[in-house]
């Protein structure tokens, strides 16, 4: 791998990917299922950014033996649920995965584009990158080890009235953002107009062509009062300890549902580009967040370690490791307990690891500090491929995405959606088997 290619992925872990991950440089290329190509196959694809494909965090879990594009997709994904699921198709199934971890609304495009084969159903997730939310979660959450806040983030939300802080700008620089009509908006259409104009072109109509929009989730319940008092800051990996305050929950809350109206706003007025048929090019919108209430961060009842290890929270939080022990972890606002104090032993050379001056031709390219770093960071597949480093970081990258059980209820939820709508090759809710069943009832179109 070349030197600015590990320089690369090192200075990911050290702005912390977390949710919705810094955008990356490669096109996706779509990852086809091995299905055989009968007429009766339903083929389908997966577009969008990491709430599409995952983010994965162990070898066990990467899509494919190795991602080269970093685009971090995950075998617990909704859409590999979608297509492991044989119930919800009247034949066989092809599935084309092409969504991409970082993904802006402007690299969606590429990714429909790179296909070789003709899908009849579009599922994408898109915007949260163009709308901040990574950045708000890195500035108001987490405060990372960043190179380009050497001196940290600055007051956090709830000590920052004047917002002098990263967090607050961050926030204004989100509602600025959603409140300009040639960004959000726009971009959210031309997405759409491109995703279609891709289909007629490939005459993606054998009868119909459906593409399903979904918004995201919210990730807190921002009435309770348990959180208050505490923070979601790693010991190790974070200057700050900024605390889950009800009104800095209530703000990221607030952001999403705008996002999400402004999704469904533009969904509500879309006109077909004039070369589109609409009756066989069809646009649907989804909004799954409710399916999430009871399940979020800071629920009623939930304790501290709830927030990291429950298995009823169904968020990834910052933490080591997937399992509660001795040595957890866990960090309270004025309990600081030293209990990471072997990874914090051993990320203390992270920053060693990067050297100005690259090796000699043909001397290997070493790092001081990588023998210091925990295992499941450490470069564990001898081959050193971007495949093997994003798996070592994903556990950095996974906080404010579905765990598996949040992956599989969007998954039900999705499928029940294209049942209602009487989708071609989807198995109709009276064929056979038992209607799927979900915590809340499915929202109008």
């Amino acid at each position: 791998m070349a030197p600015t290619t590990i320089f690369r992925h090192i200075s990911a872990v050290l702005h912390i990917l977390l949710p919705f991950i810094p955008k990356v440089t490669a096109v996706p290329r779509p990852t086809p299922q091995d299905t055989a190509a009968a007429q009766n196959t339903l083929q389908w694809t997966v577009l969008g950014d990491s709430w599409a494909s995952g983010v994965a965090y162990n070898k066990t879990n990467v899509f494919g033996d190795s991602d080269l594009e970093t685009c971090f997709r995950i075998k617990e994904a909704w859409g590999v649920q979608m297509s492991e699921d044989k119930s919800w198709v009247s034949g066989d199934q092809k599935f084309n995965f092409a969504a991409c971890g970082g993904s802006l609304m402007k690299d969606v495009k590429g990714q429909f584009e790179q296909q070789k084969e003709v899908s009849t159903i579009v599922w994408a997730m898109f915007g949260g990158n163009d709308a901040l939310f990574g950045r708000i979660a890195r500035a108001c959450i987490y405060q990372p080890i960043d190179l380009s806040h050497p001196g940290g983030w600055g007051e956090p939300w709830d000590r920052d009235p004047e917002g002098k802080g990263e967090c607050r700008k961050s926030i204004k620089a989100a509602h600025e953002t959603l409140d300009r009509p040639e960004i959000i908006r726009a971009e959210t259409k031309r997405t759409i107009d491109e995703i279609f104009r891709t289909a007629s072109a490939g005459g993606f109509a054998k009868p119909t062509f459906d593409l399903y929009l979904s918004a995201y989730v919210k990730f807190f319940n921002a009435e309770t009062d348990g959180c208050n008092d505490w923070t979601f800051a790693h010991p190790s990996v974070s200057t700050g300890k900024p605390r889950v305050v009800k009104g800095l929950r209530k703000e990221m809350n607030d952001l999403v549902d705008k996002f999400n109206r402004i999704q469904a706003e533009v969904v509500g007025s879309y006109s077909h580009p004039p070369f589109i048929n609409p009756e066989t090019h069809r646009l649907h919108h989804e909004t799954p967040s409710d399916i999430f209430e009871g399940h979020r961060f800071c629920e009623s009842g939930h304790t501290f370690e709830d927030q990291f290890y429950n298995p009823d929270v169904w968020l990834w939080n910052l933490q080591y490791s997937d399992e509660s022990s001795t040595n957890d972890g866990l960090t309270r606002i004025g309990d600081v307990d030293h209990k990471w104090e072997a990874i914090a032993n051993a990320t203390s050379g992270m920053l060693e690891m990067i050297t100005p001056n690259p090796p000699p031709p043909g001397e290997k390219f070493d790092f001081p500090g990588l023998a210091k770093l925990p295992p499941i960071l450490a470069v564990q597949d001898e081959d050193h491929t971007v495949g093997a480093l994003q798996r070592g970081f994903g556990w950095t990258a996974r906080p404010f995405h579905p765990k598996f059980t949040g992956h599989k209820v969007l998954k039900d939820y999705f499928i029940q959606r294209m049942r209602r709508d009487g989708i071609p090759g989807v198995r109709p809710l009276d064929e056979g088997g038992e209607k799927i069943k979900h915590p809340r009832p499915l929202l109008p179109n």
